[in-house]
């Protein structure tokens, strides 16, 4: 059994690479849930291959010409599309290179081999489907966002953006099989009722191997948000709870990049308990959750996006082992619930109230909390089992 992954994934080497020469940093939620997924069909004995669009564009990245080597690592082969760095003939030029690359890859032997695809990127994503339609090729949609839905999307988009978000829409239901976060998505995109699965997320197994020694509780409380800063994602409304708290033992950490940022800075210069970090690796960032006393997710429930999104953050935050305290999220099963703290109300005093309720909980009933969240992702959630689902689903 062979697979094509057909993304914007990187060798750990590439990224770090990319991460201290990039204007704009990659993603790292996006570099991480593909790479779990790969090492996950590795270890399901699914020979793996990638094609990969490396995450640059001319805004973030001075490079021209790109062309870099094959590379393997944990068992996957990562190839990438070589490409110029100019806006609209990147897009050319990695459509075609896909399109071709995928006709010959996939001429002989299709009843062996699938091609996967993240269905957001689009020149590399659709030049692949393309190819596999004339050649017979089954090919799999993996979609981690609705197009035209993505938080860092304009309302009113125009020019470049519409474009692509009009040819995203057009193939996006063309696929042979499908991965959802969550199951709102699939009436809206499998019209063809293909086979499908939803999988809300994944965790890194090789987390069994970190132990709670590494849960050094600093001195002070600390709540800790990584991920996008927009005030979309409800940040704003939370920061301003925090604010409202007349609590001097405890501090609010925040990681990452986006528009709310002078916001921020704004009030850091306000309240001494506010801290902010800028991006930082996600090894970083995973071993300061593992030090805090709570990680907080307060996504509003009410956004249309909110139906089709699982933050890959409640993954990551959960097999942390520390307990997490998260908005009640319409894309989130109920089998959750047990295992973490929810938000009554995201109004600004809802989240105080919440924030307050949760601060005071004994520390061994929240070191509990956080341990049965750990074992759940990790017994039920980990990369090798949800890879399992996958082989099982598109190679029937």
């Amino acid at each position: 059994m062979k697979v094509l992954y057909v993304s914007t994934v990187c060798s750990i080497r590439l990224l770090d690479r990319l991460y201290k020469t990039s204007v704009r940093k990659p993603m790292y939620s996006i570099q991480k849930f593909h790479r779990l997924v790969l090492k996950g069909l590795v270890s399901n004995q699914v020979k793996v291959q990638t094609l990969t669009t490396i995450p640059v564009n001319s805004r973030n990245h001075k490079k021209k010409l790109w062309n870099v080597k094959i590379e393997t690592e944990d068992g996957v082969n990562y190839k990438y599309v070589p490409f110029v760095n100019l806006t609209g003939l990147k897009q050319v030029l990695v459509f075609m290179y896909a399109f071709v690359y995928v006709l010959i890859w996939g001429i002989k032997n299709t009843k062996n081999k699938r091609l996967i695809c993240d269905v957001l990127n689009v020149s590399v994503c659709f030049g692949s489907l393309l190819a596999s339609k004339f050649i017979g090729l089954k090919s799999v949609g993996i979609v981690t966002d609705m197009p035209g839905l993505m938080v860092g999307n304009s309302d009113n988009m125009i020019g470049v953006k519409k474009i692509i978000t009009a040819i995203n829409k057009s193939y996006l239901k063309s696929f042979d099989y499908y991965v959802f976060l969550t199951e709102y998505m699939n009436p809206v995109i499998n019209v063809k009722k293909q086979p499908y699965l939803i999988m809300e997320g994944l965790v890194d197994i090789d987390m069994k191997n970190v132990h709670s020694e590494y849960h050094t509780k600093l001195p002070m409380k600390n709540i800790i948000y990584a991920g996008g800063l927009y005030e979309k994602y409800g940040l704003k409304t939370l920061i301003d709870a925090f604010m409202s708290i007349d609590i001097k033992d405890v501090t609010l950490s925040l990681f990452g990049n986006g528009p709310l940022v002078p916001y921020i800075i704004e009030c850091c210069k306000k309240d001494n308990r506010i801290h902010y970090y800028g991006v930082l690796p996600n090894e970083k960032i995973v071993e300061e959750e593992m030090k805090a006393t709570i990680l907080v997710n307060p996504r509003p429930i009410n956004e249309e996006f909110t139906l089709y999104s699982f933050p890959s953050k409640n993954m990551e935050y959960m097999v942390s082992g520390t307990p997490v305290l998260t908005t009640k999220l319409p894309g989130m099963p109920t089998e959750y619930y047990k295992y973490v703290y929810l938000f009554q109300d995201t109004s600004i005093n809802g989240f105080k109230h919440d924030l307050v309720r949760v601060l005071s909980i004994p520390e061994e009933e929240l070191k509990n909390k956080g341990i049965l969240a750990k074992e759940f992702v990790l017994s039920n959630k980990n990369n090798i089992v949800q890879a399992r689902r996958i082989k099982n689903l598109i190679f029937d």
